[in-house]
């Protein structure tokens, strides 16, 4: 029978299925592989039904994380004003009683890459922290940064024109004209990017956002899943650099000293039971090669260790007592005439 008003009421608050008719589903009519509800056994749903389904559901959550990511330091003075909103809180979401899928996350966070950046106006690089967003398809930097790098202003070609939603609901119009060139390299130095345009943008909530042309310029690859920002080329992960090896300072020279020299007699040991080996077998290898082309080593040439090894030249002329004569003319014989 079709459903009564009061039953899709019930169905729609109740995240349920028009077609299999239960409750609290992931699916809708067009997806579900249910079945349609036996016509002989049908009962009108009502509020039990769904006190029910819902009672079979997990009584517990699959995860719950509250985690707040490390505040941005922003490079803008006043809050008033911004272009952009950052929600760094991460929340995951409950399971089903199905298993087969579960909810997707309220939000990840963000890709925040601590690079270097350097300026005429700095006298080191200095360290901050970028947002990653191939969302974005420009590059933009705050005005501040800017002004504390000492980057040179170039005119845009065309302005870029940004809406941008205020607390009351307002629009407010921005109007970019102007962009510096900026590269970036990572804390380690085993990574430089090319250098990218980078628009300013004034009350930026972030000191620099690294849009599409960042991540297409430098063959990147990014990895939602896993977290991972990889550059093609060289494989190296924006997210997850290489763990460098520290130095122990409170460790003395004299054990130092100690450690190295063992590990300099224990090459050396290796080198001397190796070397021999080759040594042998180089030495058969070269008289195989000299039987096998043994029309090209004559018997009346010297081997080259009897040969001095003081003398880098010898010419023989057929006449040592014959004098050069130089010509009187300064062209061709064939065109003497001519000059003549």
């Amino acid at each position: 029978p079709p459903l009564t008003t009061d039953e899709c009421c019930l169905l729609s608050d109740n995240s349920g299925c028009f077609k299999c008719q239960w409750f609290f589903q992931n699916h809708t009519t067009h997806n579900c592989l249910n079945d349609f509800p036996d016509a002989n056994t049908y009962k009108m749903l009502t509020a039990d039904d769904v006190e029910s389904a819902q009672g079979k559901k997990c009584p517990h959550p699959v995860a719950v994380v509250t985690e707040e990511e490390p505040a941005v330091k922003c490079a803008c003075s006043s809050d008033d004003e911004r272009v952009a909103v950052v929600m760094p809180s991460v929340a995951l979401g409950d399971g089903s009683d199905s298993g087969e899928e579960y909810v997707a996350l309220f939000s990840v966070p963000h890709f925040h890459w601590s690079c270097l950046v350097n300026g005429p106006n700095v006298p080191s690089a200095i360290s901050m922290k970028a947002l990653i967003d191939n969302g974005s398809h420009l590059v933009l930097i705050d005005a501040a940064l800017v002004k504390q790098l000492g980057l040179h202003h170039h005119s845009l070609p065309k302005p870029y024109t940004v809406s941008v939603a205020l607390s009351l609901g307002d629009h407010k119009c921005l109007s970019l004209q102007q962009y510096v060139v900026l590269s970036c390299y990572s804390s380690d130095g085993l990574f430089c990017s090319h250098s990218v345009h980078a628009v300013i943008a004034p009350h930026l909530c972030t000191p620099l956002l690294l849009g599409m042309p960042f991540v297409a310029h430098n063959c990147i690859v990014i990895d939602h899943e896993l977290c991972t920002c990889i550059v093609k080329d060289t494989r190296y992960d924006l997210m997850h650099p290489p763990v460098s090896v520290s130095l122990d300072l409170n460790k003395s020279p004299a054990s130092t000293y100690h450690e190295v020299y063992k590990l300099q007699q224990a090459v050396m040991m290796e080198l001397n039971e190796v070397l021999p080996r080759y040594h042998v077998a180089a030495e058969a290898s070269y008289d195989n090669m000299k039987a096998e082309f043994a029309d090209c080593f004559p018997t009346d040439i010297l081997p080259a260790k009897s040969l001095p090894d003081n003398v880098l030249f010898w010419v023989q002329p057929r006449d040592a007592t014959k004098v050069i004569l130089l010509c009187s003319y300064d062209c061709l014989k064939k065109y003497q005439e001519a000059w003549r």
